[in-house]
Protein backbone atom coordinates (compact mmCIF):
# COMPACT_ATOMS: atom_id res chain seq x y z
CA UNK A 1 0.00 0.00 0.00
CA UNK A 2 1.35 3.17 -1.12
CA UNK A 3 1.98 5.82 1.52
CA UNK A 4 3.21 9.77 1.07
CA UNK A 5 6.48 10.44 2.04
CA UNK A 6 7.96 13.84 2.30
CA UNK A 7 10.40 14.45 -0.48
CA UNK A 8 13.53 16.22 -1.04
CA UNK A 9 11.26 18.91 -2.53
CA UNK A 10 9.53 20.15 0.10
CA UNK A 11 10.15 23.27 2.28
CA UNK A 12 12.17 22.79 5.74
CA UNK A 13 9.72 25.24 7.28
CA UNK A 14 11.86 25.09 10.18
CA UNK A 15 15.10 25.68 8.35
CA UNK A 16 12.94 28.61 6.73
CA UNK A 17 12.02 30.59 10.36
CA UNK A 18 15.46 30.01 11.47
CA UNK A 19 16.90 31.38 8.66
CA UNK A 20 14.98 34.70 7.63
CA UNK A 21 15.09 37.35 10.59
CA UNK A 22 13.78 40.48 10.27
CA UNK A 23 14.19 43.56 12.16
CA UNK A 24 10.77 45.53 13.22
CA UNK A 25 11.05 48.86 11.66
CA UNK A 26 11.38 51.85 14.34
CA UNK A 27 9.26 54.93 12.90
CA UNK A 28 10.46 58.27 13.82
CA UNK A 29 7.73 60.44 15.48
CA UNK A 30 8.00 63.61 14.33
CA UNK A 31 9.87 65.69 16.92
CA UNK A 32 12.45 63.13 16.52
CA UNK A 33 13.14 63.57 12.88
CA UNK A 34 13.07 67.28 14.01
CA UNK A 35 15.48 66.56 16.88
CA UNK A 36 18.03 64.56 14.60
CA UNK A 37 17.91 67.72 11.54
CA UNK A 38 18.96 69.82 14.50
CA UNK A 39 21.10 67.29 16.40
CA UNK A 40 23.04 67.46 12.40
CA UNK A 41 23.59 71.27 12.36
CA UNK A 42 25.23 71.21 15.45
CA UNK A 43 27.19 67.91 14.59
CA UNK A 44 28.21 69.80 11.37
CA UNK A 45 29.04 73.21 13.36
CA UNK A 46 26.60 75.09 11.04
CA UNK A 47 25.11 76.34 14.33
CA UNK A 48 27.97 77.27 17.09
CA UNK A 49 28.25 77.33 20.34
CA UNK A 50 26.34 80.41 22.12
CA UNK A 51 23.85 80.85 18.74
CA UNK A 52 20.67 80.84 18.67
CA UNK A 53 18.16 78.44 17.03
CA UNK A 54 15.38 80.48 14.87
CA UNK A 55 12.37 80.95 17.28
CA UNK A 56 9.97 78.25 17.31
CA UNK A 57 7.17 79.35 15.05
CA UNK A 58 10.05 79.58 12.72
CA UNK A 59 11.09 76.39 12.97
CA UNK A 60 7.54 74.94 13.07
CA UNK A 61 6.98 76.84 9.78
CA UNK A 62 10.38 75.37 8.34
CA UNK A 63 10.12 71.87 9.33
CA UNK A 64 6.05 72.35 8.50
CA UNK A 65 4.97 70.72 12.01
CA UNK A 66 3.26 72.38 14.71
CA UNK A 67 4.94 74.54 17.60
CA UNK A 68 4.18 71.28 20.20
CA UNK A 69 6.61 69.28 17.67
CA UNK A 70 9.34 71.54 18.42
CA UNK A 71 9.31 72.19 21.80
CA UNK A 72 9.29 68.34 21.90
CA UNK A 73 12.32 68.15 20.06
CA UNK A 74 14.38 71.33 21.87
CA UNK A 75 13.23 69.17 25.13
CA UNK A 76 15.17 66.33 23.47
CA UNK A 77 17.77 68.09 22.57
CA UNK A 78 17.95 69.71 26.32
CA UNK A 79 18.33 66.37 27.96
CA UNK A 80 20.91 65.51 26.02
CA UNK A 81 23.03 69.06 27.15
CA UNK A 82 23.55 70.17 23.35
CA UNK A 83 21.01 73.30 23.90
CA UNK A 84 19.90 75.52 26.53
CA UNK A 85 16.65 77.43 27.35
CA UNK A 86 16.95 81.40 28.40
CA UNK A 87 14.29 83.41 28.97
CA UNK A 88 13.87 87.33 28.60
CA UNK A 89 13.84 89.48 26.01
CA UNK A 90 16.85 88.37 24.68
CA UNK A 91 16.23 84.72 25.28
CA UNK A 92 15.93 81.24 23.09
CA UNK A 93 17.27 78.25 22.43
CA UNK A 94 21.22 78.39 22.56
CA UNK A 95 23.43 75.93 21.69
CA UNK A 96 25.97 74.57 24.18
CA UNK A 97 29.58 74.20 22.30
CA UNK A 98 32.05 72.01 24.00
CA UNK A 99 34.21 73.65 26.10
CA UNK A 100 37.29 75.15 24.84
CA UNK A 101 39.48 74.58 27.74
CA UNK A 102 41.37 72.31 29.07
CA UNK A 103 38.60 69.47 29.75
CA UNK A 104 36.74 70.25 26.70
CA UNK A 105 39.75 69.76 24.18
CA UNK A 106 40.18 66.63 26.81
CA UNK A 107 36.87 65.26 25.72
CA UNK A 108 37.47 65.79 21.87
CA UNK A 109 40.98 64.11 22.24
CA UNK A 110 39.35 61.12 23.87
CA UNK A 111 36.46 61.04 21.00
CA UNK A 112 38.68 61.10 18.66
CA UNK A 113 40.83 58.08 20.03
CA UNK A 114 37.43 55.85 20.54
CA UNK A 115 36.31 56.63 16.92
CA UNK A 116 39.72 56.02 14.97
CA UNK A 117 38.44 53.12 12.57
CA UNK A 118 35.55 55.38 12.00
CA UNK A 119 37.75 58.40 10.90
CA UNK A 120 39.89 55.80 8.38
CA UNK A 121 36.51 54.54 7.13
CA UNK A 122 35.47 58.42 6.23
CA UNK A 123 39.05 59.21 4.91
CA UNK A 124 38.76 56.41 2.30
CA UNK A 125 34.66 57.41 1.46
CA UNK A 126 35.34 61.31 1.36
CA UNK A 127 36.69 61.46 -1.98
CA UNK A 128 34.42 58.96 -3.24
CA UNK A 129 31.57 61.25 -2.82
CA UNK A 130 33.35 64.54 -2.60
CA UNK A 131 34.75 63.90 -6.46
CA UNK A 132 31.53 62.89 -7.66
CA UNK A 133 29.70 66.10 -6.06
CA UNK A 134 32.27 68.73 -7.37
CA UNK A 135 31.98 66.51 -10.83
CA UNK A 136 28.37 66.96 -11.29
CA UNK A 137 27.94 70.46 -9.74
CA UNK A 138 30.21 71.46 -12.38
CA UNK A 139 28.37 70.10 -15.16
CA UNK A 140 25.03 71.71 -13.94
CA UNK A 141 25.52 75.08 -11.58
CA UNK A 142 23.49 77.52 -12.08
CA UNK A 143 23.79 81.64 -11.01
CA UNK A 144 22.50 80.63 -7.69
CA UNK A 145 24.55 77.78 -6.85
CA UNK A 146 27.61 79.87 -7.77
CA UNK A 147 26.36 82.57 -5.36
CA UNK A 148 25.84 79.74 -2.08
CA UNK A 149 29.22 78.66 -2.64
CA UNK A 150 30.40 82.25 -3.49
CA UNK A 151 28.94 83.19 0.07
CA UNK A 152 30.93 80.77 1.76
CA UNK A 153 33.97 81.47 0.66
CA UNK A 154 32.88 85.40 1.44
CA UNK A 155 32.23 83.58 5.15
CA UNK A 156 35.59 82.16 5.62
CA UNK A 157 37.15 85.37 4.58
CA UNK A 158 35.61 87.79 7.27
CA UNK A 159 35.58 84.96 10.23
CA UNK A 160 36.65 86.70 13.62
CA UNK A 161 36.85 82.97 14.89
CA UNK A 162 38.12 79.61 14.60
CA UNK A 163 34.61 78.05 14.45
CA UNK A 164 33.30 80.78 12.42
CA UNK A 165 35.95 79.91 10.17
CA UNK A 166 34.90 76.34 10.24
CA UNK A 167 31.82 76.63 10.31
CA UNK A 168 31.61 78.45 6.83
CA UNK A 169 34.37 75.63 5.73
CA UNK A 170 32.06 73.19 6.23
CA UNK A 171 29.05 74.97 4.59
CA UNK A 172 31.59 75.06 1.48
CA UNK A 173 31.78 71.60 0.63
CA UNK A 174 28.00 70.88 1.79
CA UNK A 175 26.72 73.64 -0.89
CA UNK A 176 28.76 72.17 -3.87
CA UNK A 177 27.44 68.91 -2.79
CA UNK A 178 24.05 70.51 -3.05
CA UNK A 179 24.93 72.07 -6.25
CA UNK A 180 24.89 68.47 -7.53
CA UNK A 181 20.95 68.20 -7.18
CA UNK A 182 21.90 64.57 -6.14
CA UNK A 183 20.39 63.42 -2.97
CA UNK A 184 22.61 60.71 -1.81
CA UNK A 185 25.82 62.80 -3.09
CA UNK A 186 24.81 65.40 -0.85
CA UNK A 187 23.65 63.21 2.03
CA UNK A 188 26.77 61.19 1.10
CA UNK A 189 29.28 64.66 1.76
CA UNK A 190 27.21 65.69 4.75
CA UNK A 191 28.29 62.13 6.77
CA UNK A 192 31.47 61.72 6.07
CA UNK A 193 31.88 65.71 7.43
CA UNK A 194 30.04 64.45 10.18
CA UNK A 195 32.26 61.55 10.56
CA UNK A 196 35.54 64.01 10.36
CA UNK A 197 34.52 66.91 12.28
CA UNK A 198 36.39 66.67 15.28
CA UNK A 199 39.37 65.65 13.86
CA UNK A 200 38.98 68.58 11.62
CA UNK A 201 38.29 70.91 14.60
CA UNK A 202 41.69 69.23 15.98
CA UNK A 203 43.88 70.53 13.60
CA UNK A 204 45.97 73.09 14.48
CA UNK A 205 44.99 76.78 12.80
CA UNK A 206 47.26 79.37 11.78
CA UNK A 207 47.00 82.16 9.10
CA UNK A 208 48.92 80.21 6.49
CA UNK A 209 46.56 77.44 6.77
CA UNK A 210 43.54 79.43 6.18
CA UNK A 211 45.31 81.57 3.24
CA UNK A 212 45.96 77.86 2.09
CA UNK A 213 42.17 76.53 2.37
CA UNK A 214 41.05 80.06 0.93
CA UNK A 215 43.40 79.27 -2.28
CA UNK A 216 41.82 75.95 -3.04
CA UNK A 217 38.35 76.96 -2.40
CA UNK A 218 39.00 79.41 -5.03
CA UNK A 219 40.57 77.42 -7.79
CA UNK A 220 37.08 75.07 -7.38
CA UNK A 221 34.71 77.52 -7.55
CA UNK A 222 36.63 78.93 -10.35
CA UNK A 223 36.37 75.62 -12.02
CA UNK A 224 32.78 75.11 -11.19
CA UNK A 225 31.94 78.75 -12.40
CA UNK A 226 33.69 77.66 -15.78
CA UNK A 227 32.17 74.35 -15.95
CA UNK A 228 35.55 72.53 -16.47
CA UNK A 229 34.40 69.75 -14.55
CA UNK A 230 38.12 68.03 -15.18
CA UNK A 231 39.75 70.76 -13.40
CA UNK A 232 36.96 70.93 -10.62
CA UNK A 233 38.00 67.08 -10.18
CA UNK A 234 41.58 67.59 -9.79
CA UNK A 235 41.42 70.73 -7.79
CA UNK A 236 39.49 68.48 -5.01
CA UNK A 237 41.45 66.35 -5.20
CA UNK A 238 44.53 68.44 -4.04
CA UNK A 239 42.49 70.11 -1.53
CA UNK A 240 40.90 66.69 -0.20
CA UNK A 241 44.58 65.09 -0.19
CA UNK A 242 46.16 68.07 1.65
CA UNK A 243 43.16 67.83 4.42
CA UNK A 244 43.90 64.00 5.02
CA UNK A 245 47.00 64.42 5.05
CA UNK A 246 46.65 67.33 8.13
CA UNK A 247 43.57 64.48 9.52
CA UNK A 248 46.11 61.60 9.69
CA UNK A 249 48.66 63.78 11.54
CA UNK A 250 46.18 64.46 13.88
CA UNK A 251 45.18 60.80 14.43
CA UNK A 252 48.83 59.38 14.46
CA UNK A 253 49.73 62.34 17.34
CA UNK A 254 46.69 60.43 19.64
CA UNK A 255 48.71 56.91 19.63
Amino acid sequence: MATDKPTNDAPNEAAVAVAVHFEPIAQLRAHEYVAEQLRRHIGLGLVSAGEPFPPERDLASMFGVGRATIQHALQLLESDRLVESRRGRAGGTFVIGPPRDEAGIARLLLDLRLTKDEIEEALVYRPVVEIAAVQRAAEIADEQDLSMIEASISGMRGAQTELEFHRYDTDFHLQIAQTSHNRFLAEGVERSRLLLNNAILAQPESEVWHKRIDREHGTILDAIRAHDAKRATRAMKIHLAHSEQAIRAVVAALR
